[in-house]
């Protein structure tokens, strides 16, 4: 049905930005076809395959800024019957999402990285407004990716080196990890993680975030500022 819609438009010239009807129809498409299939809680067999469908098609409206609230609302439903993400227990999950009772998927690589995309912010959060920062949910499924890419940046000489220069109060000189395969895509996840803990004061758990981040942005400023003010709030 969606690709009829759209080979609708093709055939009659349509422009997918100026025809309002047609990009409500794409959307209504997908959400009746999910809403059917959630009834006999099939939405994500085969490994959720018509669920990582809708998910790129919506983020293709996001993209391009067209109909984000409908297209939002899709895509939050296709991620929680894909993953189980927010978990039953968050009230975003009550408020906004239906049980269709669905089978979740194992989290990949390549569904983390689909809806990393979706919540990762345009621009990083400015540490000095501490109302803006990722949620809960999305902080569990970011320490839950970073715990998928094969090299823990905890574990390397650079970490060290950076979090003792930090601990004698200098900022050393140095050349960021060659950039991995697996978290190429994911360059921000490490500052969204640290954002979001510095916020809520936890400026021990925090700072490991920082350093992480700045060992692959080390030109990153927003990580060399929270780092400082996370040491400093720690020896008071």
């Amino acid at each position: 049905m969606y690709h009829m819609i759209i080979d609708k438009c093709v055939l009659e010239g349509l422009s997918e930005v100026d025809v309002v009807s047609t990009n409500v129809a794409r959307i209504q498409s997908l959400a009746m076809c999910h809403e059917l299939l959630g009834e006999h809680s099939i939405c994500s067999l085969n490994n959720g395959v018509f669920l990582s469908y809708v998910i790129d098609c919506c983020y293709n409206y996001k993209v391009k800024n067209i109909f984000i609230e409908d297209a939002t609302d899709l895509i939050e439903q296709s991620i929680f019957c894909y993953i189980g993400h927010p978990g039953t227990g968050s009230k975003r999950t009550k408020k906004n999402r239906v049980e269709h009772s669905a089978s979740h998927t194992r989290l990949t690589l390549e569904i983390a990285l689909k809806i990393y995309k979706f919540y990762c912010p345009d621009e990083m959060f400015d540490p000095m407004e501490k109302t803006k920062h990722i949620s809960a949910d999305t902080f569990e499924l970011l320490t839950q990716t970073v715990g998928l890419f094969e090299e823990d940046i905890t574990k390397t000489d650079l970490f060290v080196m950076i979090k003792l220069s930090m601990e004698q109060g200098k900022i050393p000189s140095y050349k960021g990890l060659e950039e991995a395969a697996d978290r190429k895509n994911f360059k921000d996840i490490y500052y969204l993680c640290g954002d979001y803990l510095w916020k809520y004061g936890e400026f021990l758990q925090a700072s490991d975030w920082f350093v992480c981040d700045l060992a692959i942005n080390p030109d990153r400023i927003q990580s060399w500022l929270c780092l400082g003010l996370c040491w400093l709030s720690i020896a008071e």
